[in-house]
């Protein structure tokens, strides 16, 4: 059950005026023992709806999720996955497996516009989320039927609208976990706030009158050198910055999709060309290691 959730979580944002009481979860102490080095000490619950966001205490019945999300995180030169992707699915079997009814996992992406895509042996491309579902199948058992892929996504704008749009919209879900890294999940958490509170207040939309987000942090310890964390932090800092002006002008999802694929590098026709460009790699060698 996730009110005996995967590791302490606390609690807390700014991104609203109402009072928020602090709340600690807690994971199972067989989970505990197996996977006290997977996860950060914090992760955040949202109440979202048509009027804003609303970070809250979690409630204090069994929280049934309705899916998993993981978020993808690049694949090493030969096509495996990364230590720090690993940590994100562990996490994610691991809220899996606390839950009485094994909801759906949806590994989410496609690749990376950092880097060229890796090539299986036939010469197609291997997206992040097929590498990600094979290791929950292979390493963790979780059957195919429990698992979705999402692999239209090259970047994390691309993670949490496709999430939305592809499978979340149509299956109806309404309560959902968010598994990412702790360096990556501030921007993460932003993103997948935002796109839901605009689908929400998109006119005609059929959805249930809130969602539910629990965003989860797998811990960073060991996966990079000092040096590439303080960059891609940096990084992934600017790139918040950007979002926050740029949601700003996006309303409801209509405004948004306008958006994402007539102004997004990584979506918009008009911009189709910088996809396989030098403009489009990372500013150096430390930021490019963590993709």
């Amino acid at each position: 059950m996730l009110h005996r959730s995967l590791c302490r979580l606390q609690l807390a944002s700014t991104m609203s005026t109402r009072t928020v009481v602090s709340s600690r979860l807690f994971l199972p102490l067989r989970f505990q023992r197996a996977h006290s080095k997977l996860c950060a000490q914090t992760a955040q619950f949202s109440i979202i709806d048509a009027e804003g966001i609303f970070p809250s205490d979690a409630p204090n019945d069994e929280m049934k999720l309705d899916a998993i999300i993981v978020l993808g995180g690049g694949l090493t030169a030969g096509g495996d996955l990364p230590l720090w992707v690993k940590r994100r699915l562990d996490l994610a079997h691991s809220l899996y497996v606390s839950q009485v009814h094994a909801p759906p996992i949806l590994c989410s992406g496609g690749g990376t516009p950092h880097k060229p895509p890796v090539l299986d042996q036939e010469g197609f491309v291997v997206h992040e989320a097929t590498r990600c579902s094979d290791y929950l199948q292979t390493e963790k058992q979780v059957p195919a039927t429990r698992l979705f892929k999402e692999v239209s996504a090259y970047d994390t704008v691309g993670n949490a609208y496709f999430c939305l749009s592809i499978h979340a919209i149509p299956a109806q879900w309404q309560r959902l976990a968010v598994v990412t890294s702790s360096f990556h999940m501030p921007r993460s958490r932003a993103l997948f706030e935002h796109m839901w509170q605009k689908a929400h207040a998109t006119q005609g939309l059929l959805l249930h009158d809130r969602s539910e987000l629990y965003f989860a942090e797998a811990s960073d310890e060991g996966v990079f050198e000092s040096d590439v964390l303080e960059a891609r932090t940096n990084k992934e800092k600017e790139a918040l910055h950007r979002w926050l002006q740029d949601s700003e002008h996006l309303p409801d999802l209509k405004h948004l999709h306008w958006w994402l694929h007539q102004t997004h590098r990584c979506y918009a026709v008009a911009r189709q060309h910088e996809g396989s460009s030098r403009a489009s790699q990372p500013r150096n060698d430390l930021l490019l290691a963590s993709y």
